[in-house]
């Protein structure tokens, strides 16, 4: 039977959204600690200049600025969803809300909102230019953490404290939605992959033809389908595609999975693959049948949340939950 890789921390999988937050605060907790104490070992003096007071402020105030991170990220959603200005916007939010935590633990306002916007905005530049590297957590915080030193160094604070603002915001909000969506992606690479197989298909072929995709300027990443020619025989034209308004999607045929038993009788779930070649040649599970018609509604209020928003999948993942779905009970 197959689950879900959560890549979740402990927290979240057990309170849900709330986890969400509580995570948040262990890791800007511990990065704040982590900053005061790289503070003090290369200040004049070293370790001999500790002070518990200001370990145990450091950590209070990344707690806060790790909640305050998981909550901007939350509302601005993926990194590029909303293009260049909302990346502006997601800077400049996370400026001001390290700029204000900043100034109410005794800081310097300026210092906290360059450490926080910049930690923001290199973040988000280093998605679209960094290539492999910054689709990884390291390459996230690592960069996050360099761009937030260098803002609180250049307003006159300290390199140190400000690298951990810079990676609270690399990690709990760049990162965090980057390895989800790149965890997504596998999972529909590996359901599109099985589908085929099951249909009959060379599992080498299938391997070589289903991967997944860099996107666009922000290196999003999608399931992909190659080499169309080789699986069109099991395929039906002129479906019709939520994104484009056209009907030149193309549509697989269907399998039946058995997801339990009621009183003796097989509950089944009809799947399909589903072929977008105007979508940048994408690719991803579908339901049929009844069930095709409840997704059609969804995905439908789905695209106009999305239209008001610029946020994808709000109202419903339809490709990740068949995808785990598919891979649980084939």
């Amino acid at each position: 039977m197959y689950t879900d890789p959560s890549g979740e921390f402990f927290a979240t999988a057990f309170l849900g959204p709330v986890g969400v937050f509580i995570d948040a605060a262990c890791w800007g907790a511990v990065l704040g600690g982590a900053g005061y104490t790289a503070s003090v070992g290369f200040s004049d003096g070293g370790f001999n200049n500790w002070d518990w007071g200001q370990f145990g402020k450091s950590v209070g105030v990344g707690a806060i600025s790790g909640v305050a991170t998981a909550g901007i990220g939350s509302a601005f959603g993926a990194v590029g969803s909303s293009g260049v200005a909302g990346e502006i916007g997601r800077a400049f939010t996370h400026g001001f809300a390290n700029g204000m935590i900043s100034e109410f633990s005794g800081g310097d306002f300026m210092t906290g909102f360059a450490a926080g916007g910049l930690g923001s905005l290199g973040g988000s530049a280093f998605t679209a230019f960094g290539g492999n590297f910054a689709q990884s957590a390291l390459g996230q915080v690592g960069f996050s953490s360099l761009a937030g030193g260098v803002g609180a160094e250049l307003t006159g604070g300290d390199f140190w404290r400000g690298a951990a603002t810079g990676a609270t915001v690399g990690l709990l909000n760049h990162a965090a939605h980057i390895q989800k969506s790149n965890q997504q992606t596998r999972l529909q690479v590996k359901a599109g992959r099985a589908f085929l197989e099951d249909l009959g298909y060379s599992s080498d072929q299938v391997a070589q033809d289903v991967v997944m995709q860099r996107d666009n300027f922000f290196s999003k990443y999608y399931a992909r389908l190659n080499n169309f020619s080789t699986y069109e025989g099991s395929f039906t034209g002129g479906q019709y595609d939520s994104y484009s308004g056209t009907n030149d999607a193309y549509l697989s045929v269907a399998r039946d999975v058995t997801v339990g038993k009621f009183f003796g009788m097989s509950i089944t779930e009809s799947y399909a693959a589903k072929y977008y070649p105007s979508r940048a040649h994408s690719f991803g599970l579908v339901r049929t049948g009844g069930a095709h018609y409840v997704e059609a509604g969804l995905e439908y209020m789905d695209g106009k949340v999305r239209s008001w928003t610029g946020q994808d999948n709000v109202i419903y993942n339809m490709h990740r939950t068949n995808a785990l779905r598919y891979l649980r009970f084939r």
